[in-house]
């Protein structure tokens, strides 16, 4: 039996390797086959961690190695990830660069925009604000304008739209809402009130980013 210390391309320790008489050399008494990368000599007893034994051709050094980590630019910060052994690359940091203001600002912006689609409350019935929704949203209440001021259109008349059917509007639920022509310019107001006190949250978020402020985006007392 032999023991031997199997490494890989780069050199580095794999782990011990065990030789029994399947290795011996046929054509020379009492020598084994060692197979290519395995070395006699015992590698160091201690690796601290995030290190690795390598094997230099002559005798084991003991390595960094931060293969599979992602570092960061300390200029632009950029992440990459380490593909080499040995010391970090010159000018990487393993700590994410804080965000910029216009990052921030930017995630705000998504915050709001996700708020706005997903919905509001309306006469106690929860609606859909999806881009298309909006449109529709908006289109009606034009709509509805048109009927009261050129048609005549009145309160608890639910033909406003079309003399053949109820207007009704389809809520998140899927249920059916009746609206005559008032109810539907008021639910057009009513999204119209909703959107604006995001966008005017999100702005007075950003303005508290931009002087500074240490702000945690979702839960800003800023959002209604």
């Amino acid at each position: 039996m032999k023991t031997v210390h199997q490494t890989d391309a780069l050199g580095v320790l794999v782990g011990p390797l065990y030789l029994d008489a399947g290795d011996l050399d046929p054509l020379e008494l009492g020598r084994y086959l060692v197979p290519a990368g395995a070395v006699d000599e015992p590698p160091p007893g201690e690796v601290p961690a995030g290190h690795v034994a390598r094997w230099t051709g002559a005798a084991w050094t003991v390595v960094e190695d931060h293969r599979g980590e992602t570092v960061y630019d300390a200029e632009t910060g950029a992440a990459t990830t380490v593909t080499d052994l040995g010391l970090l690359p010159a000018g990487a940091s393993q700590t994410p660069p804080l965000p910029t203001a216009e990052a921030l600002c930017d995630a705000v912006d998504a915050s709001r925009d996700r708020r706005i689609g997903d919905g509001f409350t309306f006469d106690g019935t929860a609606f859909q604000t999806d881009p298309d929704s909006v449109k529709r949203i908006a289109g009606t209440a034009s709509a509805a304008h048109i009927a009261i001021t050129q048609d005549g259109a009145a309160a608890g008349d639910l033909r406003w739209a079309d003399p053949a059917s109820d207007f009704v509007w389809i809520a998140a639920d899927n249920s059916l809402v009746p609206m005559d022509a008032p109810t539907a310019i008021a639910f057009g107001q009513a999204y119209l009130a909703f959107e604006r006190r995001l966008v005017f949250a999100a702005s007075a978020i950003k303005t508290r980013i931009r002087d500074g402020e240490t702000v945690d985006i979702e839960t800003a007392a800023e959002w209604p």
